[in-house]
């Protein structure tokens, strides 16, 4: 994961507890409470809920399922980026089975259509 402060910049030492991740958006890390306190004034502004793969895949689905293209290409690339952070493999599994769903609903609205 992140391995230094984005507000500090301090990297983790060896044998140091882990940074902590904003936990709304999952996108940066601090040191510590300080820290995530000092940055929020300026990392309100793009800090955005982080939508879990749940949520994407429904999207993903959706937009399948209605032929809306424009949808599918906004939201694909969303599934893969979950798929290259997931930061372990029981995540990155769940992930690619996700995937796996989405793209055989796909194939199934496309015979359906």
């Amino acid at each position: 994961g992140m391995s230094t402060c984005a507000h500090c910049g301090r990297a983790k030492e060896e044998g140091q507890a882990e940074l902590k991740r904003c936990a709304r958006c999952q996108v940066v890390s601090y040191c510590g409470t300080e820290c995530q306190r000092a940055a929020w004034k300026e990392h309100k502004r793009f800090c955005r809920e982080a939508l879990d793969l749940q949520q994407v895949q429904g999207r993903v689905e959706l937009a399948h399922g209605v032929q809306d293209w424009e949808g599918v290409l906004f939201w694909e690339p969303k599934m893969e980026e979950l798929l290259t952070a997931a930061p372990d493999d029981v995540k990155r599994g769940r992930i690619l089975d996700q995937f796996a769903i989405a793209h055989f609903v796909k194939r199934n609205y496309t015979k359906a259509a």
